[in-house]
């Protein structure tokens, strides 16, 4: 139970993080050498992960086979977006088929950001809304509590089992299927297109339909052995079997797969009853079902749709070790814990600063406080905690906070290692009140959580260490569980208009230079740290289009609100989203100058706010300056509709295209030797390596294309090649709104270069012996800076040992 909540903890303090800072990154005008020091924040990931948002589901594209055979399972890919519609009470997000009779859906998954996959499960109260043409039936799945915010990516992928049909083996007949996706918002379920028509007829976009020409084959053989096999212990009772690269696509027609296990060596399983049973798209199995001291033999076959079965296996052995047992008393400030209500845990860790538990049998005796811990032989860090106590690491004094200080217990097989006393430390705690601005009245009835940071306060890295939510009766809250140290306080609040301002005495502040640290002692307990919060200022107005008069709805446009110079190291401090009608409110502000900017979905300049117009030029944006509590009203933009250039990636040779979503375009307005003000940016196509950047002004651009660093180098646009070197980078005259085609990019690739440290576009001993004079000390050598391999704009020892693995063929 303590694992769990250890998972459950770590995935709140996720939240909290994740709120946090991405309310608080750090925006900085992009000059030479910055380009790949931009990525998404981590904070983004986490919140998209986390945050409970409402959304519609769009369809983008569908993809599937134009020729399949009977029998086989075939895939298709559908790619669409959710769009934020903030807490719009939706609470079941699904994928709508239609069908040709006789078939199955076998697997079904959608994929949210590239990373979080969702079972879609069988929905039938969804799909009997749905009308299916003759011939044709409605399978539904569906994801309940999707987590989103803010608009994101979402692919699901569907294997499809096809039926067979009347007639001869070798016809033909021509099937169809169809997609749609929906919301059930309070309710009522709401599909993609035509919205609110569950009629699968009326479906008849390409976007959502793929004809494929079915052929009748006659399937006698069984699907290939799986001989990717591999078995490994992950604790006492604990074995997972993986054959993670056995190929379904190659096989066509895997529906199912078996797990076979015994005691002794085995080659075949027609008499063989299987443990388990997956269906496809599952490529591993935890057995735990098994004890130490024993050898296991596993062998796992594949199924197809008639049940044809491989019966002829490869088993893989795998032993688990007898265990030995880690022994010793658990202390709180010099003596035994003897109280039930401590729920004390001592866990076992393969690695340091890792709460990963290594899986491990644990006994606490509360008559004398003495624990045993059963594992397998190995090395281990082990952590201790219960109520009213911090995670503690052991040492051999008994216990600390930092994880970096801990050292590890050796265990041999069968043996005991007695004497590992822990001492737990106690935990510390703040509390106190958040009153209003008068240092009086509570700020009840609101939904607020107090963190305590450590670190730097204006660092937007800063850590983390817990948080309370406070009592919405009182406003009152306690943060417990803290080590030993100095911490920072501040609210996060979610709906009222107050102004999140870090604790200082007397009066709490909303500038992170002025934050007063609070520091505790083992078991502590701070009290009477309260806060004054202010009323927060509110700005609004509307996003336009050029003509001022005309809102941008029907999409999100983002307005974000910054302090510091538009140009120099701008410090992110809050954002909205335009609403329907094109308006935004931003609130919770505190006194002082702010600037505004946008950040369209479409194809829109994005601008600072000015009067009486907007400017996308940095240089001419014009601040708002707010006192406490104070509304500004009329706040508006006028946005010009964007120009576009397009064009293709290529590799070196200019002709082959670089096919891969992880190159970048962006566009910049300035000098690239220089100081330049990024423009927007956009991904090259996965399928053919074609671009297309958006949102730019009239004028004269540049584009840079880069990979991850790993693959390609930087590179600027010129004619005829595109150059690495900022001072050959050729600038491209945008009309106002119109589109530029043809620019395309040459990208040398990294690894070509990597250690040719002679450039001579070779990897070999002349190179190894030019860094070896290099690192001996010898000046004047001509060295080519591409051939670093650890980013550090250097040539030594790493770039050497990379050539003597290259030389030597690894």
């Amino acid at each position: 139970m303590m694992f769990l909540y250890h998972i459950f903890d770590t995935l709140y303090r996720l939240l909290v993080m994740a709120i946090n800072a991405c309310r608080l990154p750090v925006l900085k005008k992009w000059k030479k050498g910055d380009l790949m020091k931009r990525r998404l924040p981590f904070c983004l990931l986490v919140s998209f992960i986390l945050l409970i948002a409402g959304c519609k589901l769009m369809i983008i594209s569908l993809m599937a086979p134009e020729n399949a055979e009977t029998g086989t399972v075939i895939k298709l890919t559908i790619s669409g977006m959710a769009i934020d519609n903030g807490n719009d009470g939706a609470d079941d997000y699904g994928l709508v088929l239609q069908l040709p009779d006789g078939w199955l859906v076998a697997d079904a998954k959608a994929i949210f950001m590239n990373w979080v996959t969702y079972i879609l499960v069988d929905a039938p109260e969804i799909a009997s809304l749905y009308s299916a043409e003759p011939g044709h039936y409605i399978w539904a799945g569906k994801v309940r509590n999707y987590s989103s915010s803010g608009n994101s990516n979402l692919t699901a992928t569907i294997k499809i089992l096809t039926g067979s049909f009347d007639g001869e083996y070798g016809t033909s007949r021509n099937d169809a299927v169809k997609v749609a996706v929906g919301v059930r918002r309070n309710g009522t379920w709401y599909a993609d297109d035509p919205e609110n028509v569950m009629d699968f007829s009326n479906i008849t976009d390409s976007k959502y339909k793929r004809d494929i020409q079915v052929i009748k084959v006659q399937d006698t053989t069984a699907p290939d052995p799986v001989t990717t096999l591999s078995a490994t212990v992950l604790g006492i009772n604990e074995i997972q079997v993986d054959w993670a690269d056995y190929s379904e696509e190659y096989q066509k027609d895997v529906i199912v797969y078996r797990i076979y296990r015994s005691n002794t060596p085995f080659s075949n399983v027609t008499d063989m009853t299987p443990i388990s049973q997956l269906s496809l798209g599952n490529f591993s199995y935890t057995d735990t079902n098994v004890g130490p001291g024993n050898t296991y033999f596993y062998a796992v076959t594949a199924i197809d749709e008639n049940h044809f079965e491989n019966k002829e296996v490869t088993p893989v052995s795998v032993s688990i070790s007898v265990p030995g047992t880690i022994r010793g008393v658990v202390y709180s400030s010099g003596s035994p814990v003897t109280e039930p209500t401590r729920n004390v845990s001592i866990q076992a860790h393969k690695y340091q600063c890792s709460l990963l538990q290594a899986g491990e049998n644990f006994q606490m005796d509360y008559a004398s406080g003495e624990y045993t811990l059963t594992v397998l032989p190995g090395d281990y860090y082990l952590t201790g905690n219960g109520q009213g106590f911090i995670t503690t690491w052991w040492e051999s004094n008994g216990g600390v906070a930092e994880c970096t200080n801990a050292v590890p217990v050796t265990v041999e097989e069968g043996k005991n290692v007695d004497g590992v006393n822990f001492s737990l430390i106690p935990e510390a705690t703040i509390s106190g009140t958040v009153f209003g601005s008068d240092g009086l009245t509570p700020i009840t009835g609101q939904n607020i959580i107090i963190i305590a940071y450590q670190g730097d306060p204006c660092d937007p890295a800063l850590y983390i260490s817990n948080s309370a939510d406070i009592d919405i009766t009182n406003a009152t809250y306690t943060i417990t569980g803290l080590p030993p140290g100095s911490y920072y306080l501040k609210p996060l609040i979610f709906f009222s208009n107050h102004v999140e301002e870090w604790w200082a005495s007397p009066d709490s502040t909303p500038e992170c230079n002025a934050a007063q640290a609070i520091t505790v002692t083992a078991g502590q307990n701070v009290t009477d740290i309260n806060f004054q919060l202010d009323p927060g200022a509110t700005i609004s107005g509307t996003v336009f289009g050029s003509d001022g008069v005309t809102p941008i709805t029907g999409q999100d446009n983002n307005v974000y609100l910054v302090k510091g110079d538009p140009c120099d190291n701008l410090v992110f401090y809050s954002h909205s989203v335009s609403d329907a009608n094109g308006t935004y409110t931003i609130n919770q502000l505190a006194a002082g100058a702010y600037y505004l900017m946008t950040d369209t979905r479409d194809n829109y300049v994005d601008e600072w706010w000015a009067s009486p117009f907007g400017t996308w030029k940095c240089s001419g944006a014009q601040g708002i300056t707010v006192t406490v509590g104070q509304t500004v009203t009329d706040i508006n933009f006028q946005l010009d509709p964007g120009a576009t250039i397009s064009g293709t990636v290529f590799g070196s040779d200019g002709v082959t295209p670089v096919k891969s979503s992880f190159i970048y375009v962006n566009s910049y307005y300035g000098d690239p030797c220089g100081s330049t003000q990024h423009i927007s940016i956009c991904s090259v196509s996965n399928t053919n390596g074609t671009y297309t950047i958006n949102k730019l002004p009239e004028g004269n651009i540049y584009l840079a294309a880069h990979g991850d660093w790993y693959t390609y180098f930087l590179e600027w646009y010129a004619e005829p090649y595109s150059t690495m070197e900022c001072s050959g980078a050729q600038a491209i005259t945008v009309p106002a709104a119109q589109s530029v085609t043809g620019k395309n990019f040459q990208l040398d690739s990294i690894s070509t270069k990597l250690g040719d440290v002679n450039g001579d576009d070779l990897v070999d001993l002349k190179d190894l012996i030019l860094i070896l004079r290099i690192v001996s000390g010898e000046q004047g050598l001509s060295v080519n800076l591409l051939a670093d391999v650890n980013g550090d704009s250097k040539i030594g020892i790493p770039e050497a040992i990379y050539v003597m693995q290259k030389i030597a063929g690894l």
